[in-house]
């Protein structure tokens, strides 16, 4: 898993960003971005986009699960939540897709929020 982490990261610093995913914050912009219906989309009309776009989801959501896992190991609490085992990145970004879609009336929460202490 670390080495794949690797990986990724080194690829998601080679892909060239486009300013509608570095858009993602809230529940809905990840969906517009992550959701099937967006990717197939994007597929259709070009497939290195779709690469580009599917890879920043799934680092996007391994982040969020990692930043997760290692503040709450640092502040020495556990885990609010645990990832079921066998799950491999794209299905835990399937899975967290899933998630925002049937909760609609949570789809404005942003994924991380700004400290109130830092301004």
């Amino acid at each position: 898993m670390r080495s794949y982490l690797t990986i990724c990261s080194v690829v998601a610093l080679m892909l060239p960003a486009s300013a509608a995913l570095a858009q993602i914050g809230d529940g809905a912009s990840f969906l517009k971005q992550c959701s099937q219906e967006s990717l197939k989309k994007v597929h259709e009309q070009d497939k290195r986009e779709y690469l580009y776009q599917l890879n920043y989801c799934v680092i996007f959501v391994t982040g969020v699960i990692h930043g997760h896992y290692a503040s709450r190991a640092a502040y020495k609490q556990k885990p609010l939540f645990c990832l079921p085992q066998g799950r491999s990145p794209f299905e835990l970004t399937a899975d967290v897709v899933t998630i925002i879609q049937m909760q609609p009336e949570k789809q404005d929460l942003f994924a991380a929020r700004k400290n109130s202490a830092s301004g």
